[in-house]
């Protein structure tokens, strides 16, 4: 009976031995469960954060494009517009930051006709004014802005101004009455992933 004490302490201890390293295993797989977990969490708010830029260039890219598109849109129906008709001095005038000319329209969202009107940038907004249809006056009369956040327009314009000088890439027009046989637009935005390539869009010369 005294020998059956030592064996059933050390049984007793071998038991609570075994029953400590269960526990660790149990821990150490509960870490590595919980470290799968924190994985996979991660991962998705990695994914939902790279889905959320992509929608949101997405997004940007197509407030660009949308806003070029309208602007050249209105310059390719410039037209020439003889001085002296119920216009101001010269229907098409341009520099890198400005350019003002008379468009035709057909009616659709604005009055058939003749328009004046006026692309510039304002405070970081790409605004086209229409001056309604053409008057003495030439004033400009609604002011739409088609893109925000830009930081610099540029216009470029090629052709020559009179019969004697050669054709070339142009920073100003200022012969009124004749128009530049291409038109470039280009826009520099604050946030340089928005900047695209130049767009050239030709004209009408009759």
């Amino acid at each position: 009976m005294k020998k059956s004490g030592p064996r059933r302490r050390r049984l007793v201890v071998r038991a609570r031995a075994a029953e400590a390293g269960l526990t660790l295993i149990e821990l150490l797989l509960s870490l590595a469960i919980l470290g799968i977990l924190v994985g996979f969490v991660a991962s998705g708010l990695m994914m939902a954060r790279r889905a959320f830029n992509l929608d949101w260039q997405s997004e940007l890219a197509s407030e660009t494009d949308s806003g070029i598109e309208a602007v050249a849109s209105l310059v390719s129906t410039a037209m020439p517009f003889p001085t002296g008709r119920t216009i101001r001095q010269a229907s098409f005038e341009g520099t890198q930051a400005r350019l003002t000319f008379v468009g035709l329209s057909e009616g659709r969202s604005l009055p058939g006709g003749p328009q004046l009107i006026s692309v510039t940038l304002r405070g970081g907004d790409l605004v086209v004014d229409l001056g309604g249809t053409v008057s003495p006056d030439g004033q400009s009369g609604l002011g739409t802005v088609v893109a925000r956040g830009v930081r610099q327009l540029r216009f470029g314009y090629f052709g020559a101004l009179d019969n004697s000088l050669p054709r070339r890439w142009q920073t100003e027009w200022t012969s009124g009455e004749r128009l530049p046989e291409l038109v470039s637009i280009q826009l520099e935005f604050g946030d340089v992933r928005r900047n695209e390539p130049s767009r050239v869009i030709a004209l009408r010369q009759e």
